[in-house]
């Protein structure tokens, strides 16, 4: 029995989140699993001052961050949107750009 979301119920926190290889320089792709109650993704890298800020925002799942340095390290996570509010946010992956 597939369960139904109560009223006021936020989105899961994604999961599955990793990094993908690319082949295009300066590019970092990112996928992650999403659930059903999700309108949309707010991703999020962490910038050399430690702070996090909005890289994208998608309705998918999957994402390319362009415009990297090739070779540098850097650290991404996402979160969810519903209408009911943001889910917690996902485990921090870092990746290096092609």
């Amino acid at each position: 029995m597939v369960k139904k979301p109560e009223h006021g119920e936020k989105p899961a926190v994604p999961t599955n989140f990793k990094s993908l290889r690319t082949a295009y320089d300066g590019n970092v792709k990112l996928r992650w699993k999403g659930d059903r109650l999700t309108i949309y993704y707010q991703l999020e890298m962490l910038d050399g001052g430690g702070k996090w800020i909005v890289v994208a925002t998608t309705s998918k799942c999957l994402h390319a961050v362009v415009g990297l340095e090739s070779g540098k390290a850097y650290t991404f996570r996402v979160f969810a949107m519903g209408a009911a509010g943001a889910s917690a946010l996902s485990d921090s992956v870092t990746a290096k750009a092609a």
